[in-house]
C-alpha cells in the first residue's frame, strides 16, 4: 500500500506542478494579440535629483542586458543626460527612450511587448548614494512607460 501511495503521490505532485506553472497562467492571463509586437519604453527620472538620474541609467542598462540575454535588438531612440549630481557615479540620464525588436535568431515566440508590458509604472529605490559624505538614505524614483509599435509604424525602424 505504501509503495502504491508513493507512486500515485509523485504522479499527482508532478501533475499539479504542471497545472500551476503552465495551464493556470494561460487561463488567468490569456495572451494579448499585441504581445509579439516590438516594444517602446520610455524611462523618466522622478524624485531624487541626480540620484534618480543615476538610478535611471542603471535601470536602462538592466533592460538592455535583459534584452541581450533574450536575443532581442535594442536601440536607444533618445537620451537626455542628467544635471550634475554630487558624488561619484556619473550624471545619469533624465530621460531615455528605448526600442526593443526581436532579432532573426531570437528564440521562437519572442514577445517583446508581452514580456515588458508589466514593467510599466513607478520604480523606487532607497539607498545611500555612491560617494555621499553622509550615510543618509535617499529615495529616488523612475517612471517607466511601455507601449507597442504597430506593424504599420515604419518611422522608428
Amino acid at each position: 500500500m505504501r509503495e502504491m501511495f508513493t507512486a500515485e503521490y509523485d504522479g499527482l505532485i508532478a501533475e499539479i506542478d504542471n497545472l500551476i506553472t503552465n495551464i493556470l497562467p494561460q487561463i488567468l492571463l490569456p495572451p494579448l494579440p499585441a504581445a509579439p509586437l516590438p516594444a517602446m519604453m520610455t524611462l523618466t527620472a522622478g524624485i531624487g535629483g541626480g540620484e534618480s538620474a543615476r538610478f535611471l541609467e542603471e535601470m536602462s542598462k538592466m533592460y538592455m542586458k535583459y534584452a541581450e540575454n533574450k536575443g532581442w535588438t535594442v536601440k536607444i531612440i533618445s537620451a537626455s543626460e542628467g544635471a550634475m549630481a554630487k558624488g561619484s557615479g556619473g550624471n545619469g540620464y533624465r530621460e531615455m527612450a528605448l526600442k526593443f525588436l526581436p532579432s532573426e535568431w531570437a528564440e521562437d515566440g519572442a514577445e517583446c511587448f508581452g514580456e515588458l508590458m508589466w514593467e510599466g509604472g513607478t520604480h523606487r529605490v532607497q539607498r545611500v548614494p555612491p560617494g555621499a559624505s553622509v550615510d543618509k538614505l535617499q529615495s529616488s524614483t523612475v517612471n517607466v512607460n511601455v507601449g507597442y509599435m504597430s506593424p504599420s509604424c515604419r518611422a522608428l525602424r
